[in-house]
């Protein structure tokens, strides 16, 4: 069956000489893997059409049940200026797709999380002034989509994230799972706000460290298999140069 949709580009990998296979979230049938073929053994080593977070219309041949997809056509849905060309928003679009990648497991249509990412793409292309911050700010809003958002908010009564049971909890209920309250309170931070509010907060290089460790631990203790992303020592050795 040919089916057109959106998509967006996640990973891809070196498949044959003449072929790669693309990771991508579509709007109409989740994540799946696709069979980019191409003729030119060069090119084959990287598809510039599913570059991270790229957003993509494809017209693929889809069978169910088959772990790898065809692709019969793709064009670009949106063209990609800043993170094409500015090296730290590549380091995290980078980022932000193994994130995708290792978080998303469903070929089941979510148009509610395809809607968000494809929006914050957007949004991140085009941000000037916070843009250091989009990663944290999507890794805590991406929670809300995935599941395990806290079911409570941080207060004074309740300052310490439990990242194991998803909740923040008072001093007395303190356990190995726990975040600090100074790791607690910036998640809460990065949880609470909005697209529009986020660039404004303003942490040390030392706390956005702190803030991202903090959302990737609690990221590992929710999704099987969440080991420490290949592109994460890339990031930081771009942000601190």
């Amino acid at each position: 069956m040919l089916v057109r949709t959106r998509a967006i580009a996640l990973t891809q990998i070196r498949y044959t000489d003449h072929s790669t296979i693309a990771h991508v979230l579509t709007e109409t049938h989740g994540k799946l893997a696709i069979m980019v073929r191409n003729g030119n053994k060069r090119s084959a080593r990287k598809q510039p059409y599913f570059q991270p977070l790229f957003l993509l219309d494809v017209e693929i041949e889809y069978r169910e049940n088959r772990d790898i997809q065809s692709l019969k056509n793709v064009r670009t849905e949106h063209p990609i200026h800043e993170i094409a060309s500015d090296i730290r928003k590549q380091t995290v679009a980078v980022f932000l797709a193994e994130v995708l990648q290792k978080s998303i497991h469903s070929d089941q249509p979510d148009s509610p999380l395809f809607d968000f990412v494809s929006h914050q793409i957007l949004l991140f292309d085009h941000l000037s002034k916070g843009s250091g911050m989009f990663h944290h700010y999507f890794l805590a809003q991406l929670m809300k989509f995935l599941g395990f958002n806290p079911v409570n908010t941080w207060s004074n009564d309740f300052p310490l994230l439990d990242t194991e049971n998803g909740e923040f909890v008072p001093l007395y209920a303190i356990n190995p799972a726990c975040l600090t309250e100074t790791e607690s309170r910036l998640v809460s931070g990065f949880i609470q706000t909005n697209a529009e509010r986020f660039s404004e907060l303003s942490l040390s290089s030392e706390n956005k460290k702190l803030a991202l460790e903090s959302l990737l631990l609690y990221y590992s203790k929710h999704i099987p298999g969440f080991d420490k992303l290949k592109s994460y020592d890339i990031l930081k050795a771009v942000f601190e140069a």
